[in-house]
């Protein structure tokens, strides 16, 4: 049955990686949610599952800032009413057939995993791959699905980050193979990630379609409708309206003092955003600032210096001009998803590895803040990566623009 045009809303649940000190993560779960809360019958919220040892890596709120970011995954992230936080099992699989009409999983990171390896000290017979690290939930994790469902299952922007799948063993390798083709749809986030289906199976590749992650798709005037707040709010914590300003989501590199110093001759006000360091004047990474206000905060600087793929895009949002320093391997063979976004930006001169001399850093950055930005163009190709969001979305779930059998009528 269409549950959707018999007036029935189709419940859609969501998984991705939602809680943590993340205002990216946050971010991308809210807008994964508006964009299929916005098609015409369609409910949506984010299934709270919550990997128990995950949780004890953050640890509890350290400060304002993971406080208010806490309070935001509580009460401004529309998630379940109920929350799970043990290793999901059978029953975990049959609760969510029984509550949702389709699952989706992602975006972001949701695929990665964490493999490493060991020499045999019993058995002969080389090296044996393990996964002890609590931040990359053991494979199969719940955003595999591995267990078959009878309500459909799809994904949205999914990515593998990180993830070296050589370093898996061939049994979940093919257990990941036979997961995925369990989906109904795939879409996915990056062409590293599209590279790792191929290897899976060339027919998931062919069959998967690269998407823009939620937060391109979603205006920010639904994410805060209040930035005139957040100005106030910044301004109270000691930035200044009358000088320019350049903002850091940095590490605390030795390398970055060039960067730092670049704009302090000309007497611009620095601050750090999220993470902590000492190049900046001000600092923001320590206060109650939640997601929401995040993104409008990005708007506030003159320039930005990232090492966040969603700092990154909030300056796209933001018309904020910027230098972005990526963190994640970067290669021909398997483009990072900060180069990938870049490239469809047409921005790559603005783009530069953390891993560079710090010579080469400094030239990338003058060559960002002296370019001229073509913000016409920018947001043109941000609607266009809107539309495809919004569209493959729409036609997975009720058919429109003539594709193939909506979900919601399997």
């Amino acid at each position: 049955m269409n549950r959707i045009r018999t007036g029935k809303k189709f419940k859609v649940g969501v998984l991705t990686l939602h809680y943590g000190y993340n205002e990216g993560a946050v971010l991308q779960s809210y807008c994964l949610v508006k964009i299929l809360d916005s098609i015409e019958g369609v409910r949506a919220e984010v299934i709270d599952l919550r990997y128990a040892a995950k949780v004890d890596v953050y640890g509890p709120p350290a400060d304002q800032r993971t406080q208010a970011i806490s309070n935001s995954i509580s009460d401004w992230l529309p998630c379940s009413e109920k929350r799970w936080s043990r290793m999901p099992d059978r029953s975990f699989y049959q609760e969510l057939e029984e509550t949702y009409d389709a699952i989706v999983v992602g975006s972001d990171i949701v695929w990665s995993l964490k493999y490493t390896r060991s020499l045999r000290s019993v058995f002969p017979g080389g090296l044996f791959s393990r996964q002890k690290e609590p931040f990359f939930p053991k494979f199969p994790n719940a955003y595999w699905l591995p267990q078959r469902m009878s309500i459909p299952k799809f994904s949205y922007a999914a990515s593998i980050g990180s993830f070296d799948w050589s370093t898996a063993p061939k049994g979940h390798l093919r257990r990941m193979k036979t997961c995925l083709e369990d989906f109904a749809a795939i879409s996915i986030r990056d062409q590293k990630t599209q590279m790792f289906l191929n290897a899976l199976d060339p027919g998931l590749a062919i069959g998967s379609k690269i998407v823009p992650d939620p937060t391109l798709c979603v205006e920010l005037d639904q994410i805060n409708p209040a930035p005139d707040k957040v100005v106030s709010k910044l301004i109270s914590w000691g930035l200044s309206p009358d000088r320019k300003r350049v903002g850091y989501l940095l590490g605390d590199l030795e390398k970055y003092q060039i960067l730092a110093s670049f704009f302090t001759s000309m007497n611009w006000q620095s601050a750090s955003l999220t993470t902590r360091n000492r190049l900046s004047d001000v600092r923001l990474y320590d206060k109650p600032l939640p997601p929401q206000d995040w993104a409008r905060a990005i708007g506030f600087f003159d320039f930005v210096i990232t090492e966040r793929m969603h700092g990154m895009i909030f300056c796209l949002k933001n018309r904020v001009p910027f230098l972005a320093v990526d963190i994640n391997p970067n290669t021909p063979e398997k483009p990072s998803k900060v180069f990938s976004l870049l490239q469809k930006f047409e921005l790559l001169e603005s783009y530069q590895h953390r891993d560079s001399d710090p010579v080469d850093l400094l030239a990338t950055l003058e060559v960002a803040y002296k370019r001229n930005w073509d913000w016409k163009r920018i947001d043109e190709i941000m609607t266009q990566l809107g539309r495809d969001g919004h569209g493959f979305l729409s036609e997975l779930l009720v058919g429109e623009g003539g594709g193939s059998e909506p979900i919601a009528e399997r």
